[in-house]
């Protein structure tokens, strides 16, 4: 929170991240401030007027689908109005380059759930890095892999295990960025931030 801001209060003045984004498929992180940004309709009007931004998603891990808020060609907002999540990532679709803001008033604890779960952050994660996030949540019984979209190759890139072993790219964990983490076992309130305290190198 901003200097004078009462943590306790959700209405209060939250800190702001600002996120570089590219055209095309981009993964982000939900604002953990929703008082008001509450739902997918109100995040994209609050970010763009259509021009810009196409679409957004999130995996609603109850349902095992994803869901799709978009601007329609007049300029108002269709598709499935989803709730804003904190700790969540999104799935952000643009026609051009631009920088977005995220307002953000709490660092989200993850709970990952077996299988797919989409991810982020918006708090400093220090020098945590794709391998020692892996270390930090157990071993190959535990998680299986974590994914980030790089934005300028338009590629994935991947860390995991295989044979015992953590194999992969070892990309850095960024405040804003979205992260596919798949998990063999659930891990439930994950303190991301403090992660990059208690695991090896």
């Amino acid at each position: 929170y901003r200097n004078g801001s009462d943590l306790l209060d959700s209405a209060s003045f939250p800190l702001i991240t600002i996120v570089h984004l590219k055209k095309g498929f981009n993964l982000i992180n939900a604002p953990s401030n929703t008082h008001y940004l509450k739902d997918a309709y109100s995040f994209l009007r609050a970010i763009d007027n259509g021009l810009k931004v196409e679409k957004v998603s999130r995996y609603n891990r109850q349902r095992g689908v994803f869901e799709v808020a978009v601007f329609n060609p007049d300029g108002t907002t269709g598709g499935d109005n989803f709730p804003v999540v904190s700790g969540e990532g999104l799935e952000l679709s643009l026609r051009e380059d631009m920088d977005i803001e995220i307002s953000q008033n709490s660092c989200p604890l993850f709970d990952l759930k077996t299988g797919f779960n989409l991810v982020s952050t918006p708090c400093d994660t220090g020098d945590m890095t794709s391998f020692s996030f892996l270390r930090a949540t157990g071993d190959g019984t535990v998680i299986l892999n974590i994914q980030r979209f790089n934005p300028v190759t338009g590629e994935f890139e991947t860390a995991g295990y295989f044979n015992g072993g953590i194999v992969g790219v070892d990309f850095p964990l960024q405040a804003g960025e979205g992260y596919i983490v798949t998990m063999v076992q659930e891990v439930s309130s994950m303190d991301p931030g403090a992660l990059n305290v208690i695991a090896p190198p």
